[in-house]
């Protein structure tokens, strides 16, 4: 996407989201980082990994990416890959779920310091993805188009992942309203963003009604399941949004 389409993108999509085609390792929260030396290496190697595999999937696609480059871009072996991760499918299965994570830690560090819902700030995250890291996004969209759709499942299941543990969080804090299955609405929320994330990437359509499609599909979905001061904070972060892009 260009700089000048970039600037008419609405303030709300213009997350710090993170680069797929680097490291990720840093990004993720200290509680998915134990403590040594030992392992924080090895961590950064499975993350030089799935970095590589997400670069060489943006400039191709998913078809074109082989272990022998992925390991000759890190500069190592492929047994070395076949030892820290596993085969092909399973490190191009880890490298959209690595991603998927990075975005979450981000945007619950990006609700906290903001006073924002961590789940709306994560699908709003994900929705700027497609704006700001179009050539990967595409990628992963056109291999999804497939009968296999590989990738469709890793995506799905991250998402539903960290949808869930922030709904847990909510409903210890007695946020969730009673009676709302929270496993079957992470699902959900992460359904919609995948869908309409590949809409988007396939039929580029306009930006304020991809913005919309947030607001009033998950954003007013989860609103629902919510009570209390995250239910204010919630309509308030929707509703400010959508006035802001009025103006």
């Amino acid at each position: 996407m260009s700089l000048e389409a970039v600037r008419h993108i609405p303030n709300w999509l213009m997350r710090n989201v993170p680069d797929p085609c680097t490291p990720l390792s840093h990004v993720l929260s200290t509680s998915q980082l134990r403590a040594g030396p030992g392992w924080v290496a090895q961590r950064q190697r499975r993350s030089n990994i799935l970095a590589a595999a997400r670069l060489l999937m943006a400039r191709s696609s998913l078809e074109e990416v082989h272990l022998q480059e992925v390991a000759s871009h890190c500069g190592i072996s492929v047994p070395t890959i076949y030892n820290i991760i596993g085969r092909r499918a399973e490190m191009m299965d880890a490298s959209a779920r690595e991603w998927v994570a990075a975005i979450a830690a981000v945007a619950r560090r990006d609700a906290e310091a903001l006073g924002t819902n961590a789940i709306y700030t994560m699908l709003a995250m994900c929705w700027s993805s497609a704006l700001t890291e179009s050539s990967y996004v595409d990628s992963a969209v056109r291999s999804n188009l497939s009968t296999s759709a590989p990738l469709r499942q890793a995506f799905l299941a991250a998402g539903t992942r960290e949808h869930l543990h922030d709904f847990i969080a909510l409903q210890r804090a007695g946020a969730v309203r009673e009676g709302v299955d929270i496993a079957a609405l992470s699902r959900q929320l992460a359904m919609s963003a995948y869908a309409t994330i590949c809409n988007f990437a396939v039929d580029r359509y306009d930006v304020e009604h991809f913005r919309r499609e947030l607001a009033f599909g998950p954003g007013l979905m989860l609103m629902g399941a919510l009570v209390g001061d995250q239910r204010v904070c919630l309509e308030r972060q929707i509703f400010d949004e959508e006035a802001g892009s009025s103006v």
